[in-house]
């Protein structure tokens, strides 16, 4: 199952490793799991915000290893095309690397900017995402499996995702 999970259940799954989100998070990973460039930066972006740097204890190194673990975990791809269907362009370019990744499931906690489906892949909630996983197919809670270290590939830095900000 071809899935493509947005940077807010990305995000979520970095601060809460027992949550719901890092649960998804693994189960696409058993799966064809699919990101963008543009979706890693949002990530990295966003694990810098002033307000969630506040609140939440991390380094700058298990920011850099989260997104490494994306990069290995995923086909990184990215998208060509330039959607106008979200109010949001930052949206477009998700549910532009859906498209091209011709997912199944676009999963993401943000259901009110994007349609309920668009080109067949539909567009879900985090929640709704673990029940189509069959019980064969379901990991379990286990954060340790998803916090292993990766070498960063080659055509994908940290410090090529930093100066996309």
């Amino acid at each position: 199952m071809v899935t493509v999970l947005d940077a807010n259940v990305l995000v979520s799954a970095f601060l809460a490793p027992k949550g719901e989100d890092a649960t998804v998070l693994r189960q696409a990973r058993e799966h064809d799991f699919y990101l963008s460039p543009f979706i890693l930066s949002e990530v990295y972006a966003a694990l810098h915000y002033p307000r969630i740097r506040q609140r939440y204890d991390y380094t700058e190194s298990e920011i850099d290893q989260h997104i490494i673990t994306l990069t290995q975990a995923s086909t990184v791809l990215d998208p060509l095309m330039v959607l106008d269907v979200c109010p949001d362009p930052k949206d477009n370019a998700v549910l532009a690397c859906a498209s091209t990744a011709k997912a199944a499931y676009l999963v993401t906690r943000n259901l009110k900017h994007f349609p309920k489906e668009y080109e067949g892949v539909k567009v879900i909630h985090p929640r709704n995402f673990w029940p189509l996983m069959s019980p064969n197919n379901r990991p379990t809670l286990c954060p340790e499996a998803y916090n292993t270290a990766l070498p960063l590939p080659p055509h994908f830095d940290s410090e090529s995702i930093r100066n996309k900000n």
